[in-house]
């Protein structure tokens, strides 16, 4: 969570690869980048316990705004013999009328 009145304008993930013959984790963290909305030079960076695996991508951002809602995707159960990674992508929608994020 952001401190009070800040306001998540940016988010990393922290994902690893498929390992081939291994065990796949898929999604491992994120880190969000929080800011007031009227001041973006002050950031605080809040992130998830992210365990040993995988890399972080590059932060995308809020072009204005500020990030609104997710949606989650997760692997159905893979049976006995599956390899599960369970959450494997977050899909973020931001708050200005655009709904892109830019690499900065």
């Amino acid at each position: 969570m952001c401190p009070e009145g800040f306001y998540a304008i940016g988010f990393s993930l922290r994902v690893e690869e498929p390992q081939i013959g291994g065990d796949d984790t898929a999604l491992n963290g994120i880190r969000l980048y929080c800011s007031r909305l009227e001041d973006r030079s002050i950031l605080y960076t809040v992130e998830s316990h992210t365990g040993l695996f995988g890399e972080w991508t590059q932060e995308l951002w809020c072009p204005s705004g500020a990030l609104k809602s997710f949606q989650l995707r997760v692997e159905p159960h893979g049976g006995f013999f599956g390899d599960d990674t369970s959450a494997n992508n977050i899909n973020n929608i931001n708050s200005s009328a655009a709904n892109k994020f830019v690499h900065m």
